[in-house]
């Protein structure tokens, strides 16, 4: 499928990372830096998103397998607490949805504010089946009653919060476009439900599938790859909601194949999930104020072809100012999964063989 994206920000230059110099004083293994929080059962739990630096809320199958239930995890008790009010109130949210008896349950999508106090929840029941006006309701955590409202185009896709907390936004798609790229962006409005705001857009530059999130009032699109091409290679666009035409686009060359992405609403760094053959590049002092990677000689490496690594990386916006949080072996590009960025903006989360791990990133 082609894919199409979104531009914003005037950005200059074209960013190339070289392949990484390491600071010498960083440790890069990176499940020996890391911090095991939970054992994550993709069959039982879905979703896990962070409410603040020390909680996470997660959703979980029942054991009938026909809805969910939101959880919260502690960091530091690792405790696990039912969020009962919230499940109760929201129960005909969470129900899953079956084409036919015999297909797997689909379940509701969810979107949590940057503020980790209220979820958007689109059900499946409408998303699977494709009824127009799907339902969306923004869901308090602490299960108090929230605004519903009604997708504005067939059906409601990677809706996203704005920095706020208070606003977010619904990609209306163009229909007569390959891909999923939006004629508009509609604002919705928490305290005021009846409030519309529409960003016009031309569909074509903006992809609603690569929208990774919003940095104070920029919009930020990552795509990898684009059009199935070269994985070394980055889009990122972003464009302004008080200025809807001001929109820019900058590519960014990395080193090996990217995976995924995450932007941080906080700072605006982009993490990297990045995986190569062989042993990891030969670590070199350097200085972590190089605004770029520097090459490693050739001599130094001693690539293994029958090893496959994944790594984390860290840059800013602009694909400058690299940092490795770390590596890892693995034996697929999937075996890492689920790299999001905690609220503070100063620690990443990520999935590993069966383990929810939160590392910490260095400031620039």
């Amino acid at each position: 499928m082609r894919v199409c994206l979104i531009t914003l920000v005037c950005i200059v230059g074209l960013a190339d990372l070289t392949r990484p110099a390491y600071a010498a004083d960083v440790e890069h293994d990176l499940l020996h830096r890391s911090k095991k929080i939970s054992v994550f059962a993709p069959a039982v739990q879905r979703d896990w998103m962070w409410s603040s630096d020390t909680t996470a809320v997660c959703t979980e199958v029942d054991a009938g397998q026909s809805a969910l239930q939101l959880v919260q995890y502690s960091v530091a008790s690792a405790k696990r607490k039912v969020l009962t009010a919230f499940n109760t109130r929201y129960r005909n949210w969470l129900v899953g949805h079956k084409a036919t008896p015999a297909s797997p349950a689909v379940y509701a999508s969810f979107r949590i504010s940057p503020n980790g106090e209220t979820l958007l929840i689109y059900p499946a029941a409408y998303t699977s089946i494709g009824n127009q006006n799907c339902p969306v309701v923004a869901a308090p955590v602490d299960g108090s009653t929230g605004p519903i409202w009604y997708s504005t185009g067939k059906f409601p896709y990677n809706l996203t919060w704005l920095a706020d907390s208070r606003y977010w936004f619904e990609p209306v798609l163009n229909e007569g476009a390959e891909g999923h790229c939006p004629s508009s962006l509609v604002i919705r409005d928490t305290e005021k439900p009846a409030f519309t705001k529409v960003l016009p857009e031309d569909g074509k530059s903006m992809s609603a599938d690569y929208i990774s999130g919003v940095i104070k009032h920029r919009i930020v699109s990552i795509n990898v790859g684009e059009g199935g091409t070269d994985m070394r290679v980055a889009h990122v666009t972003v464009q302004s909601t008080l200025n809807p035409a001001s929109v820019t686009r900058k590519t960014i060359r990395l080193p090996f194949a990217a995976a995924s992405a995450a932007i941080c609403p906080t700072n605006g760094r982009i993490a990297w999930l990045v995986y190569y053959h062989g042993d990891p590049p030969a670590q070199t002092p350097a200085s972590r104020k190089r605004k770029k990677l520097v090459t490693v000689k050739p001599e130094v490496q001693k690539p293994s072809a029958s090893k496959t690594s994944l790594a984390i990386w860290v840059t800013d916006l602009e694909g400058l100012h690299p940092s490795e949080v770390g590596h890892v072996a693995a034996s697929h590009a999937s075996d890492i999964e689920h790299l999001t960025w905690l609220p503070g903006g100063r620690q990443l989360s990520f999935v590993y063989q069966g383990g929810l791990y939160v590392v910490g990133v260095l400031a620039r």
